[in-house]
């Protein structure tokens, strides 16, 4: 039997903290103005990390009680089964696969048989799991769409697309992560633009930010879809010219502040330089304000602490200082040591 494997499509380069802190401080409004003021301590941007739905490296969003569940002794016998069916021919395996899904009480084991099947480079097989994608309900359905991603079969993924139109909202979430698997970033930008809803184009443009799929974002950008869920997905992407282009631009100014923000996840040195160039020609408290959320998002203790010493207005200080101490590094540490001694640091 061949096996196919894929590797995972999510973007692998920026982190996961920094892309929960930035979705975080987007997201709450009394966060995105904490730099005038209140304190945002490490145990509040825990809690708010934990509230931020991504996608993790498997593509997969189920929750924890189903990733952790444990077989029974009946059940681990007939996984052991099913895994030993991998390297069965495909002719003798089918049957096998498809009566365990017809007939086998357990929805784990029905679960681990449709994983198996998509793993079977045939088109019987594919057309098996395609059957139930259509046919389950609940979690075997979404099990088996997410195997047809894993599998990553170019008929049976363009089929995904009436599943997601006719699913609800489970279903949808489960294609999306299935073309993420399988890393059609051009079928998951078409899911964005026939999106019927707002939210619909929102995940979808999430799993494109996840793909680091620079080019369908830039894409919608360019014909008008323009939103903070863009924003974000340029953001989880990498895209550093993606954002600039509206940050440094003339339109709404709350999303450009979400720009200017979604700079420090990227958190590169051209990003980090560019925060604080945005910050210092910035005309306006909300885009200074953005600039600063940006470089606590990047950490960059050293600019912060190079706009601290560059400041002569008593206010701005006082913000600069307040981010350096929620950051809580030495060069941090050695400011508020001064500024307690009256000291320039």
């Amino acid at each position: 039997m061949h096996i196919k494997s894929k590797q995972s499509a999510v973007n692998p380069l920026l982190s996961a903290g920094a892309i929960a802190l930035w979705l975080a401080i987007s997201l709450a409004p009394s966060i995105a103005t904490a730099v005038d003021g209140n304190e945002l301590s490490a145990k509040e941007r825990e809690a708010l990390a934990g509230q931020i739905d991504v996608p993790n490296a498997s593509g997969s969003r189920q929750n924890a009680r189903a990733q952790t569940q444990r077989p029974t002794e009946a059940e681990a016998l007939a996984i052991a089964a099913l895994r030993a069916l991998m390297s069965a021919p495909p002719e003798r395996a089918l049957p096998l696969i498809e009566k365990t899904l017809r007939e086998h009480k357990s929805a784990l084991v029905k679960a681990r048989a449709l994983f198996v099947l998509g793993q079977i480079d045939s088109p019987a097989a594919q057309a098996l799991l395609l059957k139930n994608a259509r046919e389950q309900t609940g979690d075997l359905q979404r099990e088996a769409i997410r195997s047809i991603g894993i599998g990553a079969d170019a008929g049976s993924l363009a089929a995904l697309t009436g599943l997601y139109a006719s699913g609800d909202a489970k279903v949808q979430d489960a294609v999306l992560n299935a073309l993420l698997i399988a890393d059609e970033k051009n079928q998951v930008m078409q899911l964005a633009l026939s999106a019927k809803t707002p939210d619909q184009r929102e995940r979808a443009m999430q799993t494109l930010g996840a793909m680091g799929a620079v080019m369908q974002l830039r894409q919608l950008g360019a014909r008008g879809f323009g939103s903070a869920a863009l924003v974000q997905a340029f953001g989880i992407a990498g895209d550093l010219q993606g954002l600039l282009k509206i940050a440094q631009g003339d339109g709404d100014p709350a999303l450009r502040a979400k720009a200017i923000q979604g700079l420090g996840i990227i958190g590169t040195p051209q990003a980090v330089a560019a925060l604080s160039d945005i910050y210092r020609s910035a005309k306006s408290p909300p885009e200074k304000a953005a600039a600063l959320n940006g470089m606590l998002i990047a950490n960059d203790e050293a600019g912060l602490l190079k706009l601290y010493q560059a400041s002569t207005e008593p206010d701005e200080k006082r913000r600069i200082l307040s981010q350096l101490g929620r950051m809580g590094g030495d060069a941090a540490m050695q400011a508020i040591d001064a500024a307690l001694s009256g000291q320039q640091p």
